[in-house]
């Protein structure tokens, strides 16, 4: 991911006279993926005059890093030379033009690109202390004043009218999206499949978790943070939106009440509420998650509930979504 965004940079834009871009790194990722990222900078700070030293300068090290930052200075200069520039440039290298010379110098050994460069020394300062295109700044020196902060719903205006489209949407479409109708008759079975299966096809339509909680938060004037279950399951059944951490809490509470549990098995059902409290889903596939399969997985957890772990999970999911309620 890091790469790809360093190849987005890289994209050509002539209509702007872009020659180069920057690297803002404050938290060092570019430092710390250096030894293994394929995309190399070619810093140009330095000189041409001072490049050139350090190419000529007798040493065992490598000469390739100094002359990728030589040929990237050429081809930044290149893209901002004038057409008057251009044709000078063509004189002095007999008909060719500098983008051909930069060619021809890439694909130079070291040492002959050092060679190259020893005979080339002062048409290469030349080109250097060429003042390209002058760039327009546009600026203004008016204050800015805020006039009004609004913000959209969808295709709506009013988080109500999102809301109300959101519930349309669902009950026209709950005999067409299997994922709907399991959300709504039985949560407890619905698998990671089936869930990722139901934000896809609301995402479609607009209607994620964020923007659903956004429009509810706007509605009831305090943050809402609910799951997408709970709200396609409000859009049908009527069932009150709550905010998930509340709901898991009740839930986990409503259980722990309900039976008589050891302290071990407190203690993993807290490690199982902790989880809960960023997932929609619980069922035996959840115990294939990292923070569980490093304590065993489900084999172990069930073995601790003396073998009744799947009656908890769709009591919990009972609650969590029908019995809170």
């Amino acid at each position: 991911l890091f790469e790809q965004m360093l190849g987005r940079a890289t994209r050509l834009c002539p209509e702007i006279g872009k020659t180069h871009f920057n690297i803002f790194d404050v938290a060092k990722v570019y430092e710390d993926l250096k030894d293994t990222s394929g995309m190399k900078s070619v810093s140009v700070s330095k000189t041409m005059e001072e490049l050139l030293e350090d190419l000529f300068r007798l040493s065992e090290e490598s000469k390739q890093p100094i002359k990728d930052r030589i040929l990237a200075k050429l081809q930044r200069k290149n893209n901002s030379l004038t057409d008057e520039q251009k044709n000078e440039i063509s004189e002095h290298l007999g008909g060719d033009n500098l983008k051909a010379y930069i060619k021809d110098l890439k694909g130079y050994t070291e040492e002959a690109f050092i060679e190259r460069c020893q005979k080339d020394k002062d048409f290469l300062l030349w080109v250097d202390g060429l003042k390209g295109k002058k760039k327009s700044v546009y600026h203004s020196d008016k204050e800015d004043t805020l006039l009004e902060t609004t913000r959209g719903y969808g295709d709506t205006d009013r988080p109500e009218d999102y809301l109300e489209a959101f519930t349309k949407f669902v009950n026209e479409n709950k005999d067409k999206i299997e994922a709907i109708r399991i959300a709504c008759t039985k949560p407890s079975d619905m698998t990671r499949a089936q869930l990722r299966e139901l934000k896809l096809a609301l995402d479609k339509e607009n209607y994620s978790e964020a923007n659903l909680n956004q429009a509810t938060s706007a509605v009831k004037n305090e943050e809402i943070v609910a799951d997408i279950i709970s709200y396609v399951r409000q859009a049908v059944l009527k069932t009150p939106i709550m905010n998930h951490e509340a709901r898991v809490n009740a839930a986990f509470a409503k259980l722990t009440t309900a039976h008589h549990f050891n302290r071990m098995q407190l203690d993993l059902l807290e490690k199982i509420k902790a989880y809960m409290l960023h997932e929609s889903i619980l069922n035996r596939e959840t115990f294939e998650a990292p923070a569980f399969k490093m304590d065993g997985g489900f084999t172990r957890f069930d073995k601790k509930f003396d073998g009744k772990l799947v009656e908890l999970i769709r009591e919990l999911n009972t609650y969590i979504y029908e019995g809170v309620a």
